[in-house]
């Protein structure tokens, strides 16, 4: 799993690539047409402003622009990383300080202990099962 997370990239144009990670990645050309937004309002306020000082009826300039924080077009962006009933290993690699880490912990503690407990108990089967065989072979050659 490791080394699957470490190859881990995401495409987003033309063959360029961001590797996967826990940092913050801002992908370029996000502000574009933030150019264009402040041409067309400072067009559209002179606008405005001319057609009220000339006494005309104003049009499409005085309608409300909204900036993308109050359009709602937003609101439903990603929340990151959130926990789940089962523990992630992914999370449990990548942050170790998370409760996916420490359950992963804990885990393996588990299973490191029933590994050792399942070895004797089948060591002591093996042993009983020589034993047992040994004894059941001089009692059958006491009776010849």
């Amino acid at each position: 799993m490791r080394a699957y997370i470490e190859t881990m990239k995401c495409e987003y144009g033309n063959g360029q690539n961001v590797k996967l990670g826990n940092e913050e990645i801002t992908l370029p050309g996000g502000n574009e047409l933030l150019d264009y937004y402040t041409e067309y309002k400072q067009l559209a306020d002179n606008l405005k402003t001319t057609k009220s000082a000339l006494g005309l009826r104003s049009g499409i300039e005085s309608e409300v622009l909204y900036d993308r924080a109050q359009s709602g077009l937003y609101q439903y962006a990603s929340i990151g990383k959130t926990g789940g009933a089962e523990t992630s290993l992914y999370r449990a690699l990548t942050d170790k300080e998370s409760a996916d880490a420490a359950s992963w912990a804990e885990q393996k503690e588990k299973s490191a202990k029933q590994l050792k407990t399942g070895a004797l108990v089948a060591g002591a089967g093996v042993a009983t099962g020589i034993i047992g065989n040994y004894l059941v072979n001089e009692r059958g050659n006491k009776t010849e």
